[in-house]
Formats: C-alpha cells, sequence, structure tokens
C-alpha cells in the first residue's frame, strides 16, 4: 500500500522528519513517497488554482494561511487516490508508524490509524475496528489516516461544499462514516508545528518549552 507524506521541501525542519516518517513507513512494508506540502505564504493562491474557497473554524486555534496550504496538499492527495484504483495512507510529516497496518476490510473507506496527539487517550479493550471513539466531532489529527479511492472522492466532494478547514476538523463524523483501528499504529512525534497557535499548541501531549511554533 502506498503512504503518502506531506512534507514543506522549503523548511528543512519538515524535510528531516518527513524523512523519518518516510523510513518508518517503509520499515513496515509502505511504499512511502513524499507529497509537496504547500507553505502560508503561497497556500491562498493554490486554493484559488484548485477552485475551493476558505472554511470556517476557530481561527484562534491556528494560523489561516499554513491551514490553508496543508489542505491544499492533502487535498491533492484526495484527488490521486479518488482518481487511482489503489487506497492510500496519507501521513503528515511528523508522523512514524510504530506498527504493521492492518489488513483493512471492504466498506472501511475512511480509517483513522493515528494515535491522538491531544485529549484524553481512551483505549479499547478489544483491538480491531471500531467506529470513531477517541474524539467525537472530528478524528484525533491528521498525522495519519486511510482512504479507499471511494473515500477519497467522498472527502474531494465535501471540499467543494465546506472549504478548507483544518482536515482533523474537516474528516468528522458529521460528514463521514469513520473507522479507527486500535491499537493505533501511528503516532506523531512533534516537536514544533507551523500551523497552530500557542493556544492549540497546549493541548498536544508533546507540548513542552522545547516545543517550537515556526512562522
Amino acid at each position: 500500500m502506498k503512504a503518502y507524506v506531506v512534507t514543506l521541501m522549503n523548511l528543512p525542519e519538515s524535510v528531516a522528519v518527513a524523512n523519518r516518517a518516510v523510513a518508518s513507513a517503509v520499515a513496515f512494508g509502505l511504499d512511502a513517497q513524499h507529497r509537496p506540502g504547500v507553505w502560508k505564504t503561497e497556500a491562498l493562491e493554490e486554493l484559488d488554482r484548485d477552485g475551493l474557497k476558505v472554511g470556517t473554524w476557530d481561527t484562534s486555534w491556528s494560523q489561516t494561511e499554513a491551514v490553508v496550504g496543508n489542505f491544499v496538499a492533502q487535498y491533492r492527495i484526495w484527488w490521486e487516490i479518488a482518481h487511482s484504483e489503489e487506497p492510500g495512507i496519507i501521513m503528515e510529516h511528523d508522523a512514524v508508524v510504530v506498527a504493521k497496518i492492518p489488513e483493512i476490510p471492504p466498506g472501511h473507506d475512511i480509517v483513522t490509524l493515528g494515535k491522538p496527539s491531544f485529549g484524553t487517550l481512551r483505549p479499547r479493550v478489544i483491538w480491531g475496528f471500531h467506529p470513531l471513539f477517541s474524539t467525537g466531532d472530528k478524528i484525533p489529527g491528521a498525522h495519519g489516516y486511510y482512504l479507499s479511492p471511494d473515500g477519497a472522492g467522498l472527502l474531494v466532494a465535501a471540499a467543494s461544499r465546506y472549504g478548507a478547514e483544518p482536515v482533523d476538523k474537516f474528516i468528522c463524523p458529521q460528514r463521514f462514516r469513520i473507522w479507527e483501528y486500535y491499537p493505533w499504529p501511528i503516532e506523531a512525534h512533534d516537536s514544533f508545528t507551523t500551523i497552530q497557535r500557542e493556544k492549540g499548541c497546549r493541548s498536544k501531549h508533546n507540548w513542552g518549552l522545547k516545543y517550537r511554533i515556526i512562522s
């Protein structure tokens, strides 16, 4: 299975952790490859190029242009998967694959695989696939999730309706049927962000004195 790692090619810190992400995915048998991110200064122009609009969210948690850039980069991967015959896994640059990706059953078109990077952890007693359980209104971070071509097509269609939002907020159970696999085989090993403001960072498990906001 292919894994697509969103990488800000102009940012050495992003390239370094994305290389780690690719290596971790390859170690567990995935065909991992970089996909270019969209830097915030180019985000609105690139969003317009794809014929999309800016959505709505609480911008006190994150930087608007950075959110848009991340959305555009992931949207383009959705489009690629939707127009192919192969499913794929989307990873953000600071994700790390820590266990074998399970075989995804038919009908599981959107599956979050990432261990929550914020909030209270809610592990399951029974391993396997469950309806989204770790968060109520969004996936638990967009650092690792699976899409079938049909699932990717649903996201592409919804993007035209709702516009660009934080990806984890965009992929929510109010819009899509989302599955979650436990134990989570992908984790966010993050030490910096190019997207969140400090308010958003404070909810992260890895937030601390050495955590950086790159603007």
